[in-house]
């Protein structure tokens, strides 16, 4: 009985030793190293934060596991230009962005678009050639085009409408033969069927117009004067800490 227990307690000591050559896997294995971490604040506060087109949430904010690579950061506040850039998230490195937004650049774009929308609402184009736009020609030729067709038809309906009257009165006159009086009534028939013609011609070019008109409007408000972005691809605008040394790189943007 003894010798069985013997035998036990040294197969126990056996199968708990390495085997020769064998290392243990835990042993000298690195400790995992954490994702980046990223503090983004800017100035003023309270600015959307978008990480690679996704919203994150405001400044100021803290972003733990950043996966690794390079990042497109976009912050956006009103009455501010958008500011966007990239960022390099590594493992064990810590980094900060402190961005002071610039509102002049801003005041600068509401300037311009004022102008624009108030430029097209006169001569309908000329916003959008005053931005560099081409399209604002087509505006502006299909516009006056337009218009100066409409004052044609606008004067010819007036002047039809005039002949019409005047055959009409000299078609109820009453010291006529029966052959002056079918020839008057031709009269009066071509003069009505040109007065409604040149009525409708009207019509359609008052509309025309006015649609032409609408669309330049359309036009400038959304898609002429973009709204003002500040572009920094350089990691180096912002301050980058490193573990454990602590070295801080930083850079004053003066816009």
């Amino acid at each position: 009985m003894l010798s069985l227990i013997g035998i036990l307690i040294a197969l126990l000591v056996v199968c708990s030793l390495p085997s020769f050559g064998e290392e243990n896997p835990q042993e000298g294995a690195a400790p995992s190293e954490q994702v980046g971490r990223i503090k983004i604040s800017s100035i003023p506060p309270g600015a959307k934060v978008k990480l690679d087109g996704k919203r994150i949430g405001i400044t100021p904010m803290i972003l733990h596991g950043v996966p690794e690579g390079s990042h497109v950061v976009r912050l956006s506040l009103r009455g501010y230009p958008d500011y966007v850039t990239r960022i390099n998230s590594e493992k064990g490195r810590d980094s900060e962005m402190n961005i002071a937004l610039p509102k002049k650049v801003y005041f600068k774009w509401i300037e311009q678009y004022s102008q624009a929308i108030t430029s097209s609402i006169v001569l309908p184009g000329k916003g959008q050639i005053d931005h560099g736009h081409t399209r604002g020609w087509y505006y502006f030729l299909a516009y006056f085009g337009t218009a100066g067709y409409t004052i044609y038809q606008a004067n010819a309906y007036s002047s039809s409408e005039s002949d019409f009257n005047n055959a009409l009165e000299r078609y109820h006159d009453e010291n006529t033969t029966p052959e002056e009086v079918v020839r008057r009534f031709r009269n009066v028939t071509r003069a009505r069927e040109d007065m409604i013609r040149h009525k409708d011609n009207y019509d359609l070019g008052l509309k025309t117009a006015i649609g032409i008109w609408a669309i330049n409007m359309i036009d400038v408000v959304f898609f002429t004067v973009d709204r003002p972005v500040i572009y920094a691809s350089n990691p180096q605008t912002f301050a980058l800490y490193t573990n454990p040394i602590e070295k801080r790189i930083g850079l004053r943007l003066n816009f």
